[in-house]
């Protein structure tokens, strides 16, 4: 039923649609027919989504195939980590079935194609690297303030996500020294930290950040719409 009411939607949109109904079936379409895009449902017999999510991503030639999760399981956090570009809870809206489709269209279009994660924590980078390739970004990793600046002059990032809480050098070191690099003075940056942003905090990220993603409640669609409200601010960069 679901299938059929997915079906109808895409269809409508303009899409052309394959219909497998089983883990299993998923796996062989979707490798001989390398479609540009895989809605699945976890709920599957044979092979559940999960296992058939796991397999697609860990094949060469599936890859990079974006998946959309529709299922009535809820565990996005799963879903993400194991490769899927987005994840709806049934019952299954239209609008956002149809944007989250289009959303995976033109990955060469997306504004920011080089982004640079810095934070020590290796399940956060994990998590935001996962929601970014899957979405078409390309994603550069550092595991502390260090290597993050050498990265941000080495590899010229078109943005940086950075935790402010690091034990070598902080998030608030790595933004002051950016800002006297002459290479890397432009970059937007966006603070993504599990620390309680004060008054101070504050006056000193004033004018040196664009955004604030609060680590401990943030979800793909935070991370996402302030790279929107980036996007917004410099239409021409």
């Amino acid at each position: 039923m679901a299938a059929d009411i997915i079906t109808l939607y895409l269809t409508n949109a303009g899409y052309n649609v394959i219909v497998a109904t089983d883990g299993e079936e998923a796996i062989k379409k979707a490798n001989e027919f390398q479609p540009f895009l895989i809605t699945l449902d976890i709920m599957l017999p044979k092979k559940d989504g999960w296992d058939v999510l796991s397999e697609l991503k860990n094949s060469r030639d599936t890859a990079n195939i974006p998946v959309i999760i529709i299922s009535i399981v809820d565990n996005k956090g799963l879903g993400y980590s194991l490769g899927a570009a987005e994840y709806l809870i049934k019952p299954i809206d239209r609008n956002k079935l149809i944007d989250s489709v289009n959303a995976c269209i033109p990955a060469e279009k997306n504004k920011y194609l080089k982004i640079l994660v810095i934070d020590d924590d290796e399940k956060a980078v994990k998590f935001m690297s996962a929601i970014l390739e899957n979405i078409g970004f390309e994603v550069f990793r550092a595991y502390s303030g260090k290597a993050g600046i050498k990265l941000a002059t080495d590899c010229n990032p078109d943005l940086i996500i950075l935790d402010l809480m690091m034990p070598d050098v902080s998030g608030f070191d790595v933004i002051e020294t950016l800002r006297k690099h002459p290479k890397a003075k432009g970059i937007p940056i966006i603070v993504c930290s599990a620390k309680d942003i004060t008054p101070e905090d504050k006056k000193v990220l004033n004018g040196n950040i664009l955004a604030i993603v609060q680590k401990s409640t943030h979800t793909k669609e935070d991370l996402l719409a302030a790279i929107k409200k980036i996007e917004q601010l410099h239409p021409n960069n």
